[in-house]
């Protein structure tokens, strides 16, 4: 494995053996990713929707959507992931974050996948500041690469199943309110068994697990932008802070005092971007 990280920002190439390595992580965080699919027998799943992976399909994956590679055989499977928060990027670029379609081709011959081979060379032979400042321009220049790529067409995607989207959308929609299986069954006309046993198949996940992490995650960027712990864990509707703070460091892995920072700190600058894993920690 060939990376670096520093702040907000980190690139990976991977390589696992086969689906049996295991360890292979349904997750969500804070942070954009630019995911790069090189070689293996799978899919991906990004939020309500699977995406078939040919070899060279790059998917940006946005902050706090819950994502995981499916693997299908015994074959290696490649991989580069690129992660960096919004405030690494140029302010004319940020639009383009929030337009781009989630899945393109990249084929190795054309500029972005040359882009990503230049980031992989540079994690692997540069020193480590060398590296950082080559991994930033390219950043750059792959942002820029899809600001006036034509559009994408994403009619290979599957939904998951035609309820779940709406499910999530509403859990988006209301991160400030107390939830429960319960109240999110009765807004759908649907059994709380039901809910639960979507969301496992689907997902993976438990139907709580996935809305406190929504809710956590939530917190943690009120937090970093100067909220006090007391206040976020009220604006995420949380009615009592032990609860919060349990379930604030199980998730993260840290205290929401340790991720308020000084008012004069930068926003990225020594900090991790965060996340809520529900295995160990491979792409």
């Amino acid at each position: 494995m060939n990376g670096i990280q520093h702040g907000g920002l980190s690139f990976e190439s991977k390589c696992s053996g086969s689906a049996q390595d295991g360890g292979f992580p349904r997750h969500m965080h804070e942070a954009y990713e630019l995911y790069y699919f090189l070689e293996g027998d799978a899919d991906y799943v990004v939020g309500d929707k699977l995406y078939p992976l040919a070899p060279h399909t790059l998917l940006l994956i946005r902050p706090a959507v819950y994502h995981f590679p499916v693997l299908h055989a015994e074959a290696p499977y490649r991989r580069m992931v690129l992660n960096f928060t919004e405030e690494l990027v140029p302010a004319p670029l940020v639009p383009v974050l929030r337009a781009a379609d989630v899945s393109r081709r990249a084929p190795p011959a054309g500029r972005l996948g040359q882009l990503f081979a230049g980031a992989e060379r540079a994690a692997q032979h540069y020193a480590e500041a060398d590296a950082l400042l080559a991994l930033r321009e390219s950043l750059t220049l792959i942002l820029l690469e899809l600001k006036y790529e034509t559009p994408a067409r994403e009619d290979g995607a599957d939904v998951l199943h035609p309820r779940l989207g709406e499910v999530l959308r509403h859990i988006d929609a209301h991160l400030a309110e107390p939830m429960s299986v319960t109240e999110l069954a009765a807004a759908f006309f649907v059994s709380p068994s039901w809910l639960t046993h979507t969301f496992a198949q689907y997902l993976h996940i438990g139907v709580m697990q996935y809305v406190n992490s929504k809710k956590i995650l939530r917190a943690q960027r009120l937090i970093r932008a100067g909220m006090a712990p007391t206040q976020a864990a009220q604006e995420c509707g949380f009615s009592g802070y032990s609860t919060f703070f349990r379930l604030y460091r199980s998730i993260l892995g840290t205290s929401p005092a340790q991720d308020k920072r000084p008012p004069d700190a930068p926003s990225f600058g020594g900090e991790r971007h965060g996340g809520a894993d529900f295995l160990t920690k491979t792409d």
